[in-house]
């Protein structure tokens, strides 16, 4: 089983519920950082020296998950002619040397999340290698998540709504006045149109 994984998907699709589901199967303690934390303000120095340390902080918890949000942010490798070329190639060799073994990982689960743009490099085998897509869920998703987070709550919220429901049709029927008018208007507003219309009407046919 890969150890090293790529989440991608819309926002707000679960990337780090699964991470916590992830911990709470293994029964594994989960620690959690992003790519923007490494990147706060300091030298390419600091920024080395954070990324070390997270990974050093997740292997004194191992057997443990380590949770990278924002993976994209570290970038891609750039031409030496490129601008700042030597901070961003810096920044993903560091990446490579903590994910391909070159480091110690046993007992250490990665998940990277968000792969929008990355290098190539960071997804080859013994790297994060296996990609996971999670969509947005559909209806029948979306049913089984609101019946495992609600329980036996769903069935009183469904009868409360069904029953409202039933109630404004009932009251509905009974006051016919209700139904939606075409114009938008209150009865009185349209008497009083069709009064206005009517004095037109006999002004033209006095004047012909």
């Amino acid at each position: 089983m890969s150890s090293k994984l790529l989440l991608s998907g819309p926002p707000g699709t679960g990337k780090t519920t699964f991470a916590r589901a992830l911990c709470n199967s293994l029964q594994a303690p989960l620690v959690v950082t992003s790519v923007s934390t490494w990147l706060q303000g300091g030298h390419l120095s600091d920024v080395i020296a954070r990324m070390a340390r997270t990974f050093a902080e997740a292997l004194a918890l191992a057997p443990a998950i380590l949770f990278i949000d924002e993976i994209d942010g570290i970038g891609k490798r750039q031409p030496a002619e490129r601008e700042y070329a030597d901070y961003w190639n810096a920044v993903v060799n560091k990446a490579l040397e903590l994910l391909d073994g070159a480091v110690k990982s046993e007992g250490l689960v990665i998940v990277g999340a968000r792969p929008d743009d990355i290098d190539e490099a960071l997804k080859r085998s013994g790297r994060l290698e296996t990609h996971i897509e999670i969509p947005k869920p559909d209806v029948a998703a979306l049913s089984e998540i609101f019946a495992h987070h609600l329980g036996e709550d769903i069935a009183v919220l469904l009868a409360g709504a069904s029953g409202e429901a039933d109630t404004a049709n009932e009251a509905q029927a009974e006051n016919p006045v209700i139904a939606t008018q075409d114009d938008g208007l209150p009865d009185d507003a349209d008497e009083g149109a069709d009064a206005h219309m009517e004095r037109d009407d006999t002004q033209k046919g006095a004047r012909t």
